[in-house]
């Protein structure tokens, strides 16, 4: 089978007439027939048999343990003149079964800076056989609304052709247009449950026009594989095309689905990559660069420096809250308050809209914004109460973020707010009686508030899972660049559960638990706290607890609002807590609330195993095993015996400390009082998110060993 072409295929004859005509009196009225036909079925001259595309020619191998194959997937990008752009794309995929369905739909957001044109598209049956086309009632057209979105000019472009036989082929092709060049087309030509027979990009460009490439496992023609991000800023073309224009090419061939693991980098660390980043831009008459991170801050800069204006009762505000309070951070969270409770978060992104704010005054006057409007409200109100702060950049997202501090390039998709704090006593935030404008000085400082302005219930300082741990481009008045957003650590990341029982004759129980979290664990509880009803709130605790038997009584969820925490009391009940075995009683620890991490290859039923803890990405063996993150829980449960019961047998203490986790487990007897009791103690502290192969043993050892524990009963018999 011939390689593909890499350029947009018009529609033409192709493949084998299967029909013989001996009598030539058949012939020139057949064929007018069939292409009357043709014409006005698809509207150009096609066969109905395309043999590349028959499963027959595909390399059986590939469809092994694969949900599709990607036939070709051939992508050409044109840049002939500077910020202008055209994207020709053309895929096809081999579905194998149900699951691979899923990539065959094809979904292309637009706006008026990148506008998709010319849809074309079939379906062909396992031997090649065309069985329908693409027509314009399968193309959606839909805006991107969401709850918080009041009105952009951002939409997306939806088709999926399918078929009732397996295996069967769809094939697309459309072009994009690229209005400006803020964002060029990145490649990811093997989507998770895929093999890949065949896939190339080719970039051809002017003279004049720069740019830098990221590579991940592909081939460069003309170079060696590679298997690693590499970054390059100066790439010999592969040739020079007629009209002038230097040409790059890369593919990949015959590529098996990539196996993973749970505990380790990301799919997305894993597949073949390719992304570009040009070195000039203009959008909506506002020039930019993106050379260096300093350049880019540079331009945001200007885009949000336009509006500094604020109103009239909002100025007030700032001098009422300066007047009753001397205590800088004081100040600070009271501003932050007002934001919060003032306003709520709705999308408005129309043309330069997407990237520069809108104006304070928009903001008090309609009480709502997006995250560049918010984030630069609050950071005028600072400003007016001489406190300095910085817009940082950040790609926000529960994963990992895939900003690389070597590439600068427009990945991110929010803004939050950073305040150059010191916790030194009288002097709060740094420089603040001096200069109300944040500048590199602060930015190499590295202390930080940070202030999540979409955010109406997060306490201030607290950055929250999605924009911490990561990269993030701080923009100063006299520069910027990359700034770390530091993660949080074991300590901070806590949940203690401590509760009361009365254990009966019978094993049931009866009393209260409650559980306070801390730092990312917090997170749900704050969020359930504050957004969901009654019934809604009892599911969520339903699953939190997820003990067999019980029911909730009555419960409380709260959180502060200050600080990083949340948590709640239930009342609760559980019928056969313990198992009753004639005149004996055996008590097992109950499951933990939030669980702990599923380790490679564990079991799903071993004990403690929660989805609040569950490992964060996968990997192939070998890698390093990644957590979400790093954390800490404790359990104090007391149990109250019941009358004319006594402890038979009492399981000895276990105890297991390493480098990178510990666990503590013990059940105690308190007969101190008229009503003895038993008492539950728990503890597990793992200090890192990221494993090599003997932590991870030290890590397995502790929640094997834990695991294990809580499995020995102790026993109670009736006196």
């Amino acid at each position: 089978m011939s390689k593909p072409n890499g350029l947009p295929e018009q529609n033409g004859m192709s493949g084998h007439n299967r029909l013989s005509f001996t009598d030539s009196r058949y012939w020139f009225p057949f064929m007018a027939a069939v292409l009357v036909m043709t014409a006005l079925s698809c509207g150009s001259l096609r066969t109905v048999y395309d043999e590349s595309l028959s499963v027959a020619n595909m390399p059986l191998l590939l469809a092994i343990g694969s949900d599709a194959v990607v036939r070709f997937d051939e992508r050409l990008f044109v840049v002939s003149q500077p910020n202008r752009g055209r994207l020709h794309i053309r895929r096809s995929v081999t579905v194998m079964n149900q699951e691979g369905r899923a990539h065959t739909r094809v979904i292309i957001p637009y706006n008026p800076y990148r506008i998709p044109r010319n849809f074309k598209g079939e379906v062909n049956d396992r031997n090649g056989k065309r069985v329908r086309t693409l027509r314009r009632s399968d193309i959606e057209d839909n805006a991107l609304i969401t709850q918080q979105l009041l009105y952009d000019d951002y939409r997306y472009k939806r088709m999926q052709l399918m078929h009732d036989e397996y295996p069967y082929t769809v094939t697309y092709s459309y072009t994009i247009d690229y209005n400006q060049l803020l964002n060029w087309p990145e490649w990811t030509p093997q989507p998770r449950g895929t093999s890949v027979e065949y896939a190339e990009f080719v970039l051809r460009v002017a003279d004049g026009v720069h740019f830098r490439t990221r590579e991940s496992h592909l081939e460069t023609i003309g170079d060696e594989v590679r298997n690693r991000a590499t970054i390059h800023s100066d790439i010999p073309p592969t040739v020079m095309t007629s009209d002038g224009l230097r040409e790059y090419r890369w593919e990949i061939r015959n590529r098996f689905p990539i196996r993973t693991t749970r505990g380790g980098p990301g799919y997305a660390e894993m597949q073949p990559e390719l992304r570009i980043s040009g070195s000039d831009f203009e959008v909506d008459g506002y020039a930019g660069s993106l050379r260096t991170w300093e350049d880019f801050a540079g331009w945001y800069r200007r885009l949000y420096s336009e509006n500094m204006e604020l109103s009239g009762r909002d100025r007030e505000l700032v001098r009422e809250i300066a007047a009753t309070s001397s205590d800088t951070l004081e100040i600070i969270r009271r501003l932050y308050r007002h934001v919060q409770e003032y306003t709520r978060y709705v999308n408005v992104s129309l043309g330069i809209g997407g990237w520069k704010p809108f104006p304070p005054t928009y903001v008090y006057e309609n009480r709502h914004g997006e995250c560049k409007a918010l984030t630069h409200y609050l950071f005028v109100l600072l400003r007016e109460a001489g406190i300095p702060s910085c817009p940082v950049l950040v790609q926000s997202l529960p994963g990992r973020s895939t900003v690389d501090p070597d590439f600068p390039e427009n990945a991110f998709n929010h803004v939050f707010l950073a305040v150059p704090y010191r916790d030194s006593g009288a002097d709060g935030p740094g420089n603040t009686s001096t200069k109300n404008i944040c500048t590199d000085a602060h930015f190499r400082s590295g202390s930080f508030l940070w202030m999540e302005a979409t955010s109406s219930t997060m306490p201030a300082g607290y950055a929250g899972r999605s924009n911490s741990d990561r990269y993030g481009l701080m923009v100063t008045e006299d520069g910027g660049g990359m700034v770390w957003i530091p993660g949080i650590g074991s300590d901070e990341n806590r949940i203690a559960r401590s509760g009361v029982f009365d254990l009966d004759e019978n094993g049931n129980i009866r009393g209260s638990v409650n559980l306070l979290a801390s730092g990312y664990p917090h997170e749900s509880v704050r969020k359930a706290a504050r957004f969901m009803n009654t019934r809604e709130q009892r599911q969520f605790l339903d699953s939190r607890i997820a003990w067999p038997r019980s029911r909730i009584r009555d419960f409380e969820i709260h959180a502060d609002s200050l600080l990083p925490d949340a948590g709640f009391a239930v009342q609760l009940e559980q019928s056969g807590f313990a198992n009753r075995s004639g005149n004996r009683l055996f008590v097992t620890a109950p499951r933990t609330v939030f669980g702990h991490p599923r380790l490679p290859e564990e079991d799903r039923e071993s004990e403690d195993v929660g989805s609040e803890q569950d490992a964060g990405s996968e990997h192939d063996t070998g890698q390093v095993f990644r957590l979400n993150m790093a954390y800490s829980t404790t359990d104090s449960l007391v149990f109250r015996l019941p009358e004319g019961f006594r402890v038979e047998a009492l399981p000895e203490p276990w105890f297991l400390d390493t480098e990178t986790a510990s666990g503590r487990f013990e059940w105690r007897l308190d007969d101190t009082s008229q009503q003895p009791v038993i008492i539950m103690m728990k503890h597990i502290s793992v200090r890192q998110k990221e494993f090599m192969d003997d932590e991870l043993q030290q890590l397995r050892n502790v929640i094997q060993g834990l695991s294990q524990q809580v499995r020995r009963p102790l026993v109670l018999v009736r006196e």
